[in-house]
């Protein structure tokens, strides 16, 4: 069953974040693919990662500003991984394009040491402010504004735009899906909504992976202690019957 695990998260110097950071952080070494994309109808060909996260920190002033916003997305792990790169880039897109912001997204596939072998997933990393043809970083975006400026406009407030982005992606993954004649659906609405009732299932960040892997091989271990003292056990037995059959020999 595919999974669907969409989290989206502001980074925010008050809270001692930097958008370098997390450029650096999701280019790591578990990443399958990672590409900078823009708005349609911007090309900016010699743009870096290093450049652009730059830019977003440059063009904040405050000590507690949003220097970007990342979003945590699961690709099904019933796609192949060329299937897997062309949806995540597609979903790169769609947000590049909604909100006229630069974005860089990268693929991460289940770490070694990951017992669930289905957690593959992309982090887009996106700006907090449009970016023009030139590169230049101008007006926030339509997401980072407050209730009282999205209502001047005349638009969803953050969190309603969050709620939308959710169910966007939630079609680009199904309309994938059904491209590659996969029939499982995920939805991004709550199990409550669906009227289903039971516990949620969760996404495994590495963290916790690790720490089940620890924990399996922690079991093993036990277990083949349990064995090794069950052996020795019987042989201890098996010399003390022996000890108690010759003393009994012996008295005879």
């Amino acid at each position: 069953m595919a999974i669907y695990h969409a989290h989206t998260k502001a980074i925010s110097r008050g809270k001692g974040h930097s958008s370098t950071a997390n450029a650096a952080y999701i280019g790591g070494k578990e990443v399958l693919e990672n590409e900078i994309i823009l708005p349609n109808g911007i090309d900016l060909p010699t743009l870096t990662s290093q450049e652009l996260w730059n830019k977003a920190e440059e063009s904040e002033k405050r000590k507690d500003a949003r220097v970007g916003r990342e979003c945590e997305i699961s690709l099904p792990h019933e796609l192949t991984p060329e299937q897997r790169a062309v949806l995540a880039k597609e979903l790169t897109q769609n947000l590049a394009n909604r909100y006229g912001v630069a974005c860089e997204y990268a693929i991460h596939h289940p770490s070694r040491e990951n017992s669930d072998e289905r957690n593959h997933h992309v982090h887009i990393l996106t700006t907090t402010r449009k970016i023009d043809i030139n590169g230049n970083l101008g007006e926030k975006s339509d997401i980072e504004l407050d209730r009282k400026q999205c209502a001047e406009k005349k638009i969803s407030t953050s969190q309603e735009q969050i709620s939308e982005i959710r169910e966007q992606i939630a079609n680009t993954i199904n309309k994938h899906l059904e491209l590659s004649l996969c029939q499982a659906k995920v939805t991004h609405l709550s199990l409550q909504a669906q009227g289903i009732d039971r516990e949620p299932t969760t996404h495994k960040g590495k963290a916790l992976c690790e720490q089940e892997r620890r924990l399996e091989l922690q079991m093993v271990k036990v277990e083949i202690q349990i064995v090794y003292d069950c052996h020795e056990l019987a042989k201890a037995n098996a010399e003390l019957a022996q000890l108690q059959k010759n003393q009994a020999i012996q008295q005879d």
